[in-house]
């Protein structure tokens, strides 16, 4: 009985493909990405009284590969982001709370933009108040989804313009 082998005889991949110009255009499609994903992060906040401010670090070569990050340190984002439980709320330097008694969120759950909304309504004294909590907008998920099948492109795109075509 013989035996027949298909081996498919295809040059170096060191040789199709220009190194130095592929991490160049890796980094410069990880850059495009991450302006994106701060523009977005930047639309959530648009129409809030104090904005957090979003920063961008890298894109960067570690010893992983390359990558870059959008972050902010301000905790009201994150308690925003992530929601919270229901807890009590008490005055801290006075005897009693003030409060309007309504309220419309300025921002919803996986949507990325934001809307005229805050406090509203006759004002109300109280000496703690149980809030409800509040649902996790998870504005970092949905940028995830949003931004995946964009960036994917962006590298193909990358490595396409590295190849050596002659």
């Amino acid at each position: 009985m013989a035996d027949i082998k298909f081996i498919p005889i295809l040059p170096k991949v060191a040789k199709l493909i220009d190194q130095a110009r592929l991490q160049r255009e890796l980094k410069d499609a990880l850059d495009h990405t991450a302006n994106i994903v701060r523009d977005d992060f930047q639309k959530t906040v648009k129409t809030w009284e104090h904005q957090p401010t979003f920063r961008k670090d890298g894109p960067r070569l570690t010893g992983t590969g390359l990558e870059v990050s959008v972050s902010t340190n301000q905790e009201a984002y994150t308690y925003v982001t992530r929601g919270t439980r229901p807890h009590l709320i008490r005055p801290r330097r006075a005897r009693r709370l003030r409060f309007q008694t309504g309220f419309k969120a300025k921002t919803r759950p996986r949507v990325i933009s934001s809307r005229a909304g805050g406090a509203s309504g006759p004002v109300a004294f109280a000496r703690a108040v149980q809030h409800p909590g509040t649902q996790a907008r998870d504005f970092d998920i949905e940028i995830a989804r949003r931004r995946q099948k964009n960036h994917e492109n962006l590298i193909r795109l990358a490595v396409r313009r590295s190849l050596r075509l002659t």
